[in-house]
């Protein structure tokens, strides 16, 4: 199986539409405080939407919203879980838009696995002359709180390594017609109950990995468990180190 096959699961899905944590708000309140945000657009698409998430969160910022993705399970629960927007299965190397029809292109998260060169010539198609690409992404998220093992995210990635994929920064758009006019790091804490978090932790890409690889679900439950018992008795913040780069011909 393919890292990007995984995706293509109806628990998964419903993993990522009810049980991941709200970032993609955040990210995307950050983008509209930065110099290169305009105000609200006439059009805006994301690719590789998963479940819905980051498509929701850019409901506010364009008047018609669509989210891709090329797995039929996440276009399934994304048209169950977002009101507000249009779900297309469709992949990231052939957008199904017209030349020059879209403002904005965002990505969450979605580029690891896909061919970026194909992508930048299609979304070069596709935006219009002013239109700009959003790449985004977070981190495993870091539970913050006293007693709380430092070196849980990497005890984690030990028992469920996740799947190989491409690392998406701004030199990767390089020869591509795109440049760089935003590229910011910077650190999300949201609370989660020990419950939510469990749940999140369940919806990696590890884990899914994993169980396609024989390990059930209720073992890999039941160790992330007891690794989290000792330190994570109540609600703590949660940090997310994120990342948002924004790109403009």
């Amino acid at each position: 199986m393919g890292a990007g096959d995984l995706f293509d699961d109806a628990a998964m899905a419903v993993g990522y539409a009810y049980d991941r944590p709200p970032v993609h708000p955040h990210l995307m309140t950050r983008l509209a405080g930065t110099d290169a945000w305009g105000g609200q657009v006439e059009v805006a698409v994301d690719v590789g939407c998963g479940a819905g998430a980051s498509t929701a969160a850019l409901i506010s910022l364009a008047r018609r919203v669509t989210g891709l993705d090329p797995y039929v399970s996440m276009i399934r629960a994304a048209r169950a879980a977002v009101r507000g927007a249009t779900f297309v299965v469709a992949g990231a190397e052939a957008l199904p838009c017209a030349s020059g029809s879209v403002d904005l292109l965002a990505a969450a998260g979605a580029l690891n696995y896909v061919d970026l060169d194909a992508f930048a010539r299609d979304a070069d198609r596709v935006l219009g002359p002013d239109g700009m690409i959003v790449v985004s992404d977070y981190g495993f998220g870091r539970p913050e709180g006293d007693g709380f093992s430092d070196d849980w995210p990497e005890r984690f990635v030990r028992r469920c390594p996740r799947p190989a994929s491409t690392r998406i920064d701004a030199a990767s758009f390089a020869g591509t017609p795109f440049r760089v006019v935003v590229d910011e790091r910077f650190a999300v804490s949201i609370p989660l109950a020990p419950a939510a978090y469990l749940a999140y932790v369940m919806a990696d890409t590890a884990v899914a990995q994993a169980v396609a690889g024989g390990t059930p679900p209720d073992e890999i439950r039941a160790w992330c468990a007891a690794a989290l018992l000792d330190g994570f008795r109540a609600e703590l913040p949660v940090t997310f180190e994120c990342a948002l780069v924004v790109l403009t011909r």
